[in-house]
């Protein structure tokens, strides 16, 4: 075999480089495509030559007609092929990848702030040295940790946090020359100031620079005195509020991958077992030996729709002919019963392998279904999920009883009634905002007259320019379609967008968004309209991409 060939497959290559481009060997990648095709193909082998096969050759172990093996052989068939036609298309399909569209590394355009409100700078910045074995912190590394976006890719989150806590480990202190000459003299005197010990970094970015100002002699600093716990409120702890992640959907740290060096589509995120960036990527799948994307989702969610059709129709197949074989044993000895023992350790072993399909594609099935339906992927559900764990945590803490729960009382009702303050706080932050998986969705259309405003209106079309110059494309409206088409400097796109043919809920809308036309919900058919460049922003999000609340959305959302 060709060095080259073995090289590409990891075979001998002991000190293998691993990098976030390089992506895995092959045999890793499909070795588990290896075992799903072994699996299925050994239940249909049991399942034709055991129970099939008998019925139709009217064989003494038959546990059924002829007829009723023809109708279950015809049934199987037709299952199977819908089956492996949806499995080998997405096998066979690729998810999309930036580089197909972006050919060529590019450096990072600073086009969107990452944040909305960035904090006003001191008119004299504050030198903060570190000790001698330490660098300083640099700013763009607290700032990227204080502002994290909901939609940022999980390992990039980790890469900063570790980062940060790395940073912050070190402690560093406030640089004495800053302090007065009277405070100097003092501190020389003996006398005890704020001064005598350096200030951790991260408590002057809690408290600010009040800190920092000198206390008067003749002042002396008020200790603050929680308030009696007999009072009738406690005001230990501020009422929370909700706060949306103030980084931009169309940031340029999302817009931009630093292990590829090219720019990329909202939406779209690096995966390193692929050794690139995917658009719309969903997650990686070792079940079909690479990543779930945008142009290959439909096909994914046909082969799990069938996969779970095909299962429950051999356990509901199979259940009745398994009993009548058990029941037509009872009262022979035991001799005879395995002489003529109809259910043998193949046809259980068909039982087992359908079952955990059932369980295994019934659940993907279920969870994809409801991602669909939210015009959602699964990095960006596990985001929101943060997003609200993070918020109960808050709300946990406040209506404790060290908190502002604490004044509910005790005994046996105290724990109600603090659950019933946390679900009416939740209750007013979802007046105000919307919930966290629709509203607060960037994606997420409500309505026909939502969409048409996130594709047709002034502002929706000057932020897809400006997204388009960033990525490098230019458009143009494509003759007797009245449909946008993608053109770069090197390639033509397929059709970006069409109008939906669903006119109905927001659940069935938004699964057009995400699967395409409804008879693609079913059959692997190509019919995505959509390339996974541009996708209709939610009205209740401004031109930069950030979560509105209630009173800031437009007129289309009050009416829609």
């Amino acid at each position: 075999m060709p060095p080259g060939v073995l090289v590409r497959l990891g075979i001998g290559k002991r000190d293998r480089i691993k990098t976030e481009r390089q992506p895995d060997p092959l045999w890793l990648r499909y070795v588990n495509v290896v075992i799903v095709v072994v699996c299925v193909c050994w239940a249909c082998a049991i399942y034709i030559w055991r129970v099939c096969y008998p019925m139709l050759t009217e064989h003494a172990n038959a546990m059924g007609s002829r007829s009723m093996g023809i109708g279950l052989l015809v049934g199987f068939l037709v299952l199977l092929f819908f089956l492996a036609w949806s499995f080998g298309a997405t096998l066979f399909s690729r998810p999309g990848y930036v580089k197909d569209l972006v050919w060529e590394p590019q450096p990072r355009q600073d086009t969107t702030n990452d944040v909305s409100t960035v904090p006003p700078e001191p008119a004299e910045p504050i030198p903060i040295i570190a000790p001698d074995n330490q660098e300083p912190v640099p700013d763009q590394e607290c700032s990227s940790v204080r502002n994290l976006a909901m939609f940022s890719p999980t390992n990039e989150r980790e890469q900063r946090w570790l980062a940060f806590e790395q940073s912050m480990a070190a402690s560093p202190s406030i640089n004495t020359s800053h302090v007065d000459t009277d405070s100097n003299a003092r501190a020389a005197n003996g006398s005890k100031t704020s001064y005598d010990e350096p200030i951790p970094l991260n408590e002057v970015l809690i408290q600010g620079p009040e800190m920092l100002e000198p206390t008067s002699q003749t002042e002396a600093p008020s200790p603050s005195i929680p308030p009696p716990r007999t009072s009738a409120v406690d005001t230990r702890m501020p009422e929370p509020t909700r706060r949306p992640p103030e980084m931009s959907v169309y940031a340029s740290s999302l817009l931009h991958c630093e292990h590829c060096q090219r720019s990329r589509p909202p939406r779209a995120h690096h995966c390193r077992r692929c050794g690139t960036c995917v658009l719309r990527m969903d997650h990686h799948c070792p079940w079909i030996g690479g990543c779930v994307g945008a142009q290959n989702y439909q096909y994914y969610y046909n082969t799990v729709f069938w996969a779970l059709i095909l299962s429950i129709y051999v356990i509901v197949s199979m259940a009745p002919l398994f009993a009548r074989g058990v029941k037509s044993q009872e009262g022979m000895p035991w001799s005879e019963r395995i002489r003529g023992w109809n259910v043998d350790g193949y046809i259980i072993s068909v039982f087992v392998i359908a079952f955990f399909f059932f369980l295994f594609t019934g659940s993907l099935f279920i969870m994809h279904t409801y991602l669909s339906g939210h015009n959602l992927t699964s990095i960006e559900q596990r985001a929101i999920n943060s997003f609200r764990a993070r918020e109960g945590l808050l709300l946990r803490r406040y209506y404790s009883k060290h908190g502002q729960g604490g004044t509910f009382g005790t005994g046996p009702m105290a724990g109600w009634r603090r659950f019933r303050a946390r679900r009416h706080l939740l209750r007013t932050w979802n007046e105000r905002w919307g919930f966290p998986h629709r509203e607060g969705n960037p994606w997420w259309i409500g309505s026909i007259q939502e969409w048409e405003y996130a594709t047709s209106s002034p502002d929706a079309l000057l932020r897809e320019a400006d997204l388009e110059k960033s990525l490098g494309f230019s458009y143009a409206t494509v003759p007797h379609t009245g449909r946008r088409a993608s053109k770069s400097a090197q390639d033509s796109a397929p059709l970006l967008d069409s109008k939906p043919s669903i006119h109905g809920p927001p659940y069935l809308l938004n699964m057009e968004q995400s699967l395409g036309p409804i008879w693609g919900w079913f059959l692997p058919i190509p019919l995505r309209t959509r390339t996974g460049l541009h996708f209709p922003l939610n009205p209740r999000f401004s031109h930069e991409g950030l979560w509105m609340p209630r009173e800031s959305w437009p007129a289309v959302v009050q009416r829609s």
